[in-house]
């Protein structure tokens, strides 16, 4: 999985940035509470900021983008909260969008966190298990707000 450009996107370009409403945060304690699928759901998409150790989970696409030592997304240097993700470059089309999970990520946990030895651990499994498991999540999504 990941996340490419469908057009150009020029150097300096905002790419992603918290949007209250949209994007959620959960504390570790609400997380540790929820239902355990609902809780991998978490786990997989999400990551632990920096700043507070509250879990941040985005509601658009961003949670796909893939690890890269040279990323092509990123912040700025001195960039105050709220933190926007901008093109570090121009981007072509049909690139990948990338970004450096350790700019974000608190103690990343390769079992369950954005790292390059998680993205090895989570792309190891057979695809047919990820597609069970999110539709797994998405029929106990459903059933709790019945």
């Amino acid at each position: 999985m990941g996340l490419f450009a469908l057009e150009r996107i020029p150097k300096g370009t905002e790419i992603w940035r918290f949007e209250p409403g949209f994007d959620r945060t959960f504390a570790p304690e609400t997380v540790q509470a929820l239902p355990p699928l609902v809780r991998d759901h978490i786990h997989w998409f999400a990551y632990r900021s920096h700043e507070d150790g509250q879990w941040v989970l985005s509601g658009d696409h961003t949670c796909f983008m893939n690890h890269s030592e040279a990323p092509n997304t990123g912040t700025l240097p001195d960039t105050l909260p709220p933190v926007t993700t901008v093109a570090l470059r121009d981007i072509p089309a049909g690139e990948e969008l990338t970004c450096d999970y350790r700019a974000f990520e608190s103690e990343p946990d390769p079992d369950t966190a954005h790292s390059p030895a998680a993205d090895t651990a989570r792309d190891a499994p057979d695809r047919a298990h990820t597609v069970a498991k999110a539709a797994a999540l998405h029929r106990a999504a459903r059933s709790t707000q019945s």
